[in-house]
């Protein structure tokens, strides 16, 4: 039997060039990545003057709601002596009726931040007939001024329970 040939060893296979990512495309997505967060934070923050705005639009119709209550019940001498008590039937401050609020300190600082005017005028044409505006105002969180403006007419010897908005 003749010689074996001498075993060679195998050569190892040629090696492929693993390739990376570039610097510009590192880049680019870096970028694409920071437009998203800005976006994110962007819509998150527009949501959340939405939020506030809603919120807050919502507890001045309660307020103007239940002071428009309490004016409704009054006698047509108490809406004159309200309107007499304001300078010549133009805009005067109305308070937050207490038992609105009772005695909850929360409720109290949510309302501090509103600021509430009545306007008694009478109907122009009309006798016995008197508008009564109800304006909320306040400042929201993106620093803007926001109103709610209740209006009814209070008529002296007859229905007057509806609402023009």
């Amino acid at each position: 039997m003749p010689p074996l040939p001498p075993i060679r060893p195998v050569p190892p296979p040629p090696r492929r060039r693993r390739r990376g990512f570039t610097i510009a495309e590192v880049m680019m997505a870096g970028l694409v990545l920071a437009l998203g967060i800005a976006s994110s934070i962007i819509v998150l923050q527009q949501g959340m003057r939405s939020v506030d705005t809603a919120r807050n639009t919502t507890i001045a119709g309660q307020v103007l709601q239940s002071m428009m209550e309490d004016l409704r019940l009054q006698t047509w001498t108490q809406v004159a002596a309200l309107q007499a008590a304001s300078t010549n039937g133009t805009t005067g401050n109305a308070a937050i009726d207490s038992s609105f609020i009772g005695s909850d300190a929360t409720a109290a600082a949510l309302l501090a931040r509103f600021t509430i005017t009545r306007r008694i005028s009478d109907v122009t044409g009309q006798t016995g007939m008197k508008t009564i505006t109800l304006t909320a105002q306040w400042i929201g969180i993106d620093g803007r001024t926001h109103s709610v403006n209740y209006t009814s007419y209070y008529a002296q010897h007859g229905l007057y329970d509806y609402y023009v908005s």
